[in-house]
């Protein structure tokens, strides 16, 4: 596995934060390969995207061509949830979690198996 923003990040205030958090290892908004979302799709802009525009690794234009070219999509912030859980519910114990829900070798092992 690896940390997504590794290899790309939200314009905007995403990449002022992820730059100001990475230091001298963040990738400069200028050195990234850009990829734009099409606002008319389900999920976007008001159908709940927070963003339209991402920037990814500079080694990554094969995958950028991909995406422009609509033979690859993004899936980011998946993860290993039985079901949508407010903090809420997490603490009330109301809703099923998956096992080791904060180990990051068992939740990385988990999503091995999807």
């Amino acid at each position: 596995g690896h940390h997504g923003r590794e290899r790309w990040v939200v314009d905007g205030n995403g990449h002022d934060r992820a730059s100001e958090v990475r230091g001298v290892v963040a990738i400069a908004k200028s050195q990234r390969k850009q990829i734009h979302t099409d606002i008319s799709s389900p999920g976007t802009a008001a159908n709940g995207q927070p963003c339209t525009s991402f920037g990814m690794h500079p080694d990554l234009s094969n995958l950028q061509a991909m995406y422009n070219e609509g033979e690859l999509s993004w899936f980011a912030n998946i993860g290993t949830l039985v079901e949508p859980v407010t903090k809420a519910e997490y603490k009330s114990g109301s809703k099923e979690l998956p096992p080791s829900l904060f180990s990051h070798n068992i939740q990385t092992r988990t999503a091995h198996s999807l």
